[in-house]
């Protein structure tokens, strides 16, 4: 080696790699040259080194070593570097130095792996071991353009606040005790692990899941299964110990694997484990991630990859996976029935029992609810309205928003409830179970008008917020007057209960339709009645006196005729010899 030192230290790469090859010196003078090799421009040197190594038996090499020297031949655009590439295998990059990623495949990739809200963990390297260090920032754009360009390696906990996850894996290893026993045959392990995974694609596909196979960049692979929105990890890890671990083949005495989530849900403060997310540069082995397809050949096309390739799951879709093989998993989870995006549609819909799921006791199909106070109350308050029309649109929903949707909602009962539902559900952290406990801690006393604006003010000041009620005394404004509930300002609600005399048998779910209709119809008519004598002063203040016989107004808008008819003011509006009355 002390010749080999001085040759290095001359800048005589060449002839420190022909000194190697000429007197039988090991690998490890191979690694040292290469890493001294890196760093240098020097063509003629690197092209004898090179020259001198394609002399060895390579397949004997260590995955770094090979690396190292691929690195060198692509630098160099040597004829020979996919002779390289070809035995280093999934291991081997289309591409050392990988072209930057477009905004839109970044964001993309963003999206998929979403976890833990706060935090991300980043790689570190102590020598030539590594660990991870959390960091209390979330996963945004700038951190996964890093990580995809290598300048730093990124793992995620997969468990979000709500004990949910978007993603999955299973992480094949070599085990650890098989590595220390025969470290020459790195290599050969990988390619063999990788074989053995490829032959299990049938696996995934008989359960049902779309698996996405990457080489992580250190001892082993990761298979990836992603999900369109979040699903409690219980199920996920419920539906693979079932339908995939069981049936997975491989040698259990040179590999292990995991399956990520590892845990149902975490404790409070506590963050689980993390995986390393793919595409990435791994910290101590310096060797690069890669998608590969189920032919074992690394996808070159990471943008096309990721913006048409991968498709998550949806969400009903997975359910129903999970009912086929547990049902009594999908019924305890609480997320059977509840509203989720459709593969068929991309608007929300609500869960149907699945086809397969023999055993299920169907629940209701629960859809946008009809019943009448709750049509009322979405009908007369604007600011609901435009509350709903957001969530529909834009999928997501701020705190204060979730809370005043439910303290609207909530007073009117079960289709209330539903309607809640179905709307949160369209959102990325919707859980039913922290929606019930929502609900379950609305007061009885009812929200009024000033705190709703209060509350959303850019929604109210958005929409028509300028309710004028009749109200009776000790009632303060609310949404819920729009649905016949008169909120009182000591507590509770005003009602009236209908009392039947008659001795025949009597509907009451009719009757009590029949009388909020009637009651609903009598306020309108008594709200028109109201403004049109506004209006009516307002017009006799501005025209002053009208004789009997009427008058005439030219308008942009075409000619009026104002007369009165019975002691009433009466407005026509005449399109040349086309009248439509607007009493």
């Amino acid at each position: 080696m002390e010749e080999i030192l001085n040759f290095l230290n001359q800048d005589r790469i060449g002839r420190a790699a022909a000194y190697a090859l000429e007197n039988g010196l090991g690998e490890e003078a191979y690694r040292v040259i290469l890493e001294h090799a890196l760093t240098t421009q020097q063509a003629l040197e690197l092209q004898e080194l090179v020259d001198s190594m394609l002399c060895l038996d390579l397949s004997t090499l260590e995955l770094e070593t090979l690396e190292s020297l691929f690195e060198v031949m692509r630098a160099q655009k040597h004829p020979r570097r996919q002779e390289i590439a070809a035995l280093l295998g999934v291991e081997a990059a289309p591409e050392i130095i990988r072209p930057p990623m477009s905004k839109e495949a970044v964001r993309q990739f963003t999206r998929l792996f979403q976890g833990r809200e706060d935090i991300h963990a980043r790689q570190f390297q102590d020598g030539s071991r590594g660990g991870y260090s959390p960091v209390r920032q979330p996963l945004n754009e700038d951190v996964v353009r890093r990580h995809l360009s290598g300048q730093i390696s990124v793992g995620m906990y997969l468990l979000n606040s709500q004990n949910c996850v978007q993603f999955f894996a299973i992480d094949f290893d070599i085990r650890r005790t098989v590595l220390e026993g025969t470290p020459a045959d790195t290599s050969t392990l990988l390619r063999q692990l990788r074989d053995e995974i490829l032959q299990n694609h049938a696996v995934f596909q008989n359960a049902g899941l779309e698996p996405w196979l990457e080489f992580s960049g250190g001892k082993g692979f990761h298979v990836w299964f992603f999900l369109a929105e979040p699903v409690p990890a219980q199920l996920v890890r419920n539906l693979m110990k079932h339908t995939v671990l069981e049936h997975l083949e491989y040698d259990r005495n040179l590999f292990q694997l995991e399956l990520f989530p590892k845990q149902d849900k975490v404790n409070r403060g506590g963050l689980g484990n993390l995986i390393k997310l793919p595409l990435g540069r791994h910290k101590v082995s310096r060797r690069w991630s890669w998608f590969l397809d189920w032919h074992g050949t690394p996808i070159k096309d990471l943008e096309d990859l990721l913006l048409t390739q991968i498709k998550p799951m949806y969400r009903n879709t997975f359910l129903d996976l999970v009912a086929s093989v547990s049902p009594q998993g999908v019924e305890q989870s609480k997320w059977y029935g509840v509203g989720s995006i459709s593969e068929n549609n991309p608007e929300i819909v609500l869960n149907e029992p699945s086809s397969h799921s023999e055993g299920i006791v169907p629940k209701p199909a629960y859809r946008r609810p009809d019943d009448l106070p709750y049509r009322r109350l979405v009908a007369g308050c604007d600011t609901l309205r435009t509350l709903i029309k957001r969530i529909e649109t834009l999928r997501v929903v701020e705190p204060n928003e979730r809370h005043t949707l439910t303290y609207m909602l909530a007073p009117i009962g079960e289709a209330g409830y539903i309607e809640i539902h179905r709307l949160l559900s369209m959102t990325l952290d919707y859980h039913p179970d922290e929606v019930n406990r929502l609900i379950k801690a609305v007061p009885p006393h009812l929200i009024s008008c000033p705190k709703v604006r209060k509350r959303i003010p850019t929604i109210a000041s958005h929409s028509n917020c300028k309710c004028i009620f009749n109200l009776p005394e000790g009632v303060y404004p609310s949404p819920l007057v729009h649905a016949n509930m008169l909120p009182k300002a000591s507590g509770g609600v005003l009602e009236e209960r209908a009392r039947v005399t008659q001795n025949e048998p009597v509907s009451h779910q009719n009757l009590e339709r029949n009388c909020e209709s009637f009651l609903q119809l009598q306020t309108d008519l008594e709200n028109i009645t109201a403004r049109l004598e506004e209006v009516e002063f307002l017009l006799k203040r501005e025209l002053g006196d009208i004789p009997e016989t009427g008058v005439q107004i030219v308008l942009r808008r075409g000619h009026y005729q104002i007369l009165y008819q019975d002691e009433r003011l009466t407005l026509k509006r005449i399109y040349n010899s086309f009248e439509v009355s607007e009493e």
